[in-house]
């Protein structure tokens, strides 16, 4: 019968943490299941992970971290020529 008060444990215990994301996401502070992950977050996360693991690849996510600053500041059109 102990087995049943740990099953109710484990359902109480997931209810809460799940109740806890959506507040946290509710925030802004992650993504969990209404608001999706931007294109390539996951990506980069990889690339920030690797980056500590293998240190020569820093110069990868320095060159990606540019050309989103390009491309954001193409899209705001600050910095063009002529505007």
């Amino acid at each position: 019968m102990w087995w049943l008060l740990w099953v109710g444990l484990a359902v109480a215990a997931l209810w809460g943490a799940h109740r806890l994301a959506l507040w946290a996401e509710s925030r802004g502070w992650i993504y969990y299941r209404t608001h999706r992950m931007p294109v390539g977050s996951a990506g980069m996360a990889m690339l920030e992970v690797t980056s500590l693991l293998d240190p020569a690849a820093e110069h990868v996510i320095e060159e990606v971290r540019g050309c989103r600053a390009r491309a954001e500041q193409d899209e705001s059109g600050a910095g063009s020529p002529g505007r």
